[in-house]
C-alpha cells in the first residue's frame, strides 16, 4: 500500500435553506440521509470520475440542509445530511477508502445535529425562529462543518495515517452518542 495510492479526497461542500409544503418529507432518490444503519456502499458512488492525473481516488459530496414550513413564525425546521450518490465518484475501491469516506458521512452527521439542536433551541426559547436566523445559524454551521471536514484530512492525511484516523473514529462515535 503506498500512499500515492491511498489519498482520498473528502466532500464538496454545499448546502440549501428551503422552505416547502412539509419538513419532514425528504425524497430525492439521488441523495442518501445519513441514518445509523445505514454505511456507504462504492456502488453509491455514482459520479463521473474527472480526468485528471491526480492521486484522488475518491470523493463524497455531502451536504447539510435545512427544511422548514412557513416563511414568516417557523416553530417547526428539520435539518438533514445528505450523501449525493452522483456529485460522488469513486477511481480506486478500497476498504481503507470507504471507511474515511463513511466518517466524512459521520462527520456530516455530527454537525446537522449541532445544526438542529441550535434551531430547535431558538425555537423552545421563543416558540419560533425566523427565517433570517435559520440562515445565519446555517451558514455558521455549514463553515464549522468544512472546518471540520478539513481538519479530519488534515489529521489523517486523507486516511493514509491508520492510528489518526482509528483517533477520528472514536472522536466522531463519541460526538455521535453526546448530540443524539
Amino acid at each position: 500500500m503506498t500512499i500515492s495510492k491511498i489519498i482520498f479526497i473528502s466532500l464538496l461542500f454545499s448546502g440549501t435553506v428551503s422552505s416547502g409544503n412539509s419538513c419532514n418529507k425528504h425524497d430525492k432518490p439521488d441523495e442518501i440521509l445519513w441514518a445509523k444503519n445505514i454505511r456507504l456502499k462504492w456502488s453509491y458512488f455514482q459520479g463521473t470520475v474527472p480526468e485528471f492525473n491526480g492521486t484522488v481516488t475518491a470523493l463524497s459530496q455531502i451536504s447539510l440542509s435545512v427544511k422548514y414550513y412557513n416563511k414568516s413564525e417557523i416553530k417547526k425546521a428539520r435539518a438533514y445530511c445528505v450523501f449525493n450518490k452522483y456529485g460522488s465518484w469513486v477511481k480506486e475501491k478500497t476498504d481503507l477508502g470507504l471507511q474515511h469516506e463513511q466518517l466524512h458521512f459521520n462527520i456530516g452527521e455530527y454537525c446537522k445535529r449541532l445544526l438542529q439542536n441550535k434551531i430547535d433551541s431558538v425555537i423552545t426559547r421563543n416558540r419560533y425562529i425566523t427565517e433570517l436566523t435559520i440562515e445565519t445559524i446555517f451558514r455558521e454551521s455549514k463553515e464549522y462543518h468544512k472546518k471540520m471536514q478539513l481538519l479530519y484530512d488534515s489529521e489523517t492525511s486523507h486516511g493514509v495515517y491508520t492510528l489518526q484516523q482509528n483517533t477520528w473514529e472514536e472522536k466522531v462515535e463519541d460526538w455521535l452518542k453526546q448530540t443524539k
